[in-house]
């Protein structure tokens, strides 16, 4: 009988340089093959309490074996109701990027909804998005009304287009990967990504993918700092060890 598979993974959260709090949450467990980052909304009240209870809500959601969809809408739910109920938390909301291995390791279910990001490197250096940005931005980028660099003077990053809790219903965006040995991903709010593009990214994976996995996320969140840190910055990786794998007939 082949052993399970080993699940490595950390989570590292930074303040960054400019933002008097931090509104992001992370979440990585190895036990369960839960990843997820959260970033709470900026400019809203009580955005690190909309990140947590997301957290928080999709954890406890998994525990009781609720759907990976279904447990992202309860998440959704509790925000929107805290925001109507809790005083200060008025008009809170959050993005979440999750993503949980299934028993055997073959496949990565990842579950989305705002503009942090989810992303597979896997050895030889080929760094893929699974996610899309829910943002105006992206939105203004596909419609191709302009050109990439003039869209992104024209129109603010910031401007997102679905959220957790700010509707008691919002879409979710479900993708199923499949996931071979040593495939590393990683998941980052837009703290990281406003200030480092998908090709230092790749540079850095590409550097310190044989490493600890600690020292990559150090030196990602390291890197948004040394560019300004305008905005929390959060990075959680992770990677399989010991897939196994469907016996043929």
């Amino acid at each position: 009988m082949s052993e399970p598979p080993i699940i490595h993974c950390v989570a590292l959260t930074d303040q960054g340089r400019v933002r008097a709090r931090n509104e992001d949450a992370v979440h990585a467990d190895p036990r369960t093959g839960l990843i997820a980052v959260a970033d709470g909304m900026g400019g809203h009240n009580a955005g690190d309490v909309a990140s947590r209870l997301a957290i928080d809500s999709l954890v406890a959601a998994i525990a009781a074996s609720t759907s990976r969809a279904d447990a992202v809408a309860e998440a959704n739910l509790k925000i929107f109701a805290a925001a109507q109920s809790w005083p200060g938390c008025e008009g809170m909301g959050t993005t979440l990027s999750a993503a949980r291995f299934t028993a055997e390791g073959t496949q990565l279910v990842v579950a989305h909804v705002g503009d942090s990001r989810v992303y597979r490197y896997r050895v030889g250096g080929e760094l893929i998005r699974i996610t899309r940005d829910h943002t105006t931005l992206q939105d203004v980028l596909d419609s191709g009304a302009y050109p990439p660099e003039q869209a992104r003077r024209l129109v603010p990053r910031s401007y997102l287009t679905r959220a957790l809790g700010i509707e008691a219903e919002t879409t979710i965006d479900l993708h199923t990967l499949a996931v071979e040995e040593q495939d590393l991903y990683l998941l980052c709010t837009d703290g990281l990504t406003n200030l480092l593009s998908d090709e230092d990214i790749k540079s850095f994976l590409d550097r310190l993918h044989d490493g600890p996995l600690i020292d990559l996320a150090r030196a990602l969140i390291e890197a948004a700092n040394a560019r300004g840190g305008h905005d929390n910055v959060s990075v959680v990786l992770a990677t399989l060890k010991n897939i196994r794998t469907p016996r043929v007939a």
